[in-house]
């Protein structure tokens, strides 16, 4: 069994998130930069548009206990800036939230277009550990 797990949830009343394109572009550049990385994104429009990236750098059968929080772990969200609900193309937000303290390259929240939040993602991703 492989260590990879990648998925992509998309969640809102069985109807597609307005964020679901985002969230595929992201799920694919991830997968490309660091084949064998643990991550989960998520998207809904519950209350507002968000992308919720969940991630670690460890495979998962070493994590201790196997618990999420037990890895180089980090936590990414992203949602429209200004605005409650998400209109393709329009500037969104990003913020790192959480990371295991082992990581030791933080991440300035970032406002922009969704191409170069997604670039400033994964070049984080690609520069966060060794």
């Amino acid at each position: 069994m492989s260590d990879l797990i990648s998925v992509t949830e998309i969640t809102k009343n069985d109807k597609s998130s307005k964020m679901s394109g985002l969230a595929k572009q992201i799920s694919e550049a991830i997968e490309s930069v660091k084949p064998g990385l643990f991550f989960v994104v998520t998207t809904n429009d519950v209350f507002t548009s968000n992308l919720c990236i969940k991630g670690s750098f460890d495979p998962v059968n070493t994590w201790a206990n196997k618990i999420y929080e037990n890895s180089r772990y980090f936590t990414f969200w992203i949602y429209p800036h200004g605005t409650q609900y998400y209109e393709e193309g329009q500037k969104i937000e990003i913020e790192l939230t959480t990371r295991c303290y082992k990581i030791p390259k933080k991440f300035r929240k970032y406002t922009g277009t969704p191409d170069k939040a997604v670039a400033k993602l994964i070049d984080w991703i690609k520069t966060a550990v060794d």
